[in-house]
């Protein structure tokens, strides 16, 4: 058995793997014939020695605008414009949207303390079921425990 992972960390050790990619040339510059624009690299590599190994190497290019504009904000140079939201403020509740809103909080509030109540009433009555239960189970283990006793007592004495 230890001679075969030896044999196997020494297979996994020579084995190692490498790849790379280069796509160039003259950049890909389209001719018509189904050729684009394009530029990457990329390589690879993996080694295993009972311990596993990765590396990765890309290009990437790009190109990217702005307006100008925001330049060491954070220390106030930023532009000083700035417009409010379209529309109108929302309006202030009426008189009777606000009461139908504390109505509403009072209801929501008596539905939270009838489930919390009710909540609390099974727990109790879980509670009381369970130590029935366990009661019954001391019972039974406690006349298990005399039967064989009983029983061990009889043994001896006949003998």
């Amino acid at each position: 058995m230890k001679l075969n992972k030896i044999v196997i960390a020494a297979a996994l050790m020579g084995v190692s793997t490498v790849s790379s990619a280069w796509f160039g040339g003259n950049n890909g510059n389209g001719n018509g014939f189904g050729n684009g624009y394009g530029n990457g690299a990329g390589n690879g590599s993996f080694g295993f020695s009972m311990n596993a190994k990765t590396n990765a190497n890309t290009n990437v290019y790009g190109n990217g605008a702005g307006n100008g504009y925001g330049y060491n904000a954070p220390y106030g140079y930023a532009p000083s414009y700035g417009y409010a939201p379209y529309g109108y403020a929302p309006a202030a509740p009426s008189a009777e949207q606000q009461k139908a809103a504390a109505d509403f909080q009072k209801q929501m509030e008596t539905q939270r303390k009838a489930a919390f109540e009710a909540q609390q009433k099974m727990v109790k009555e879980m509670q009381a079921r369970m130590d029935a239960q366990r009661k019954a189970a001391m019972e039974a283990q406690k006349k298990a425990y005399d039967d064989h006793m009983a029983m061990m007592k009889k043994r001896f004495e006949t003998k």
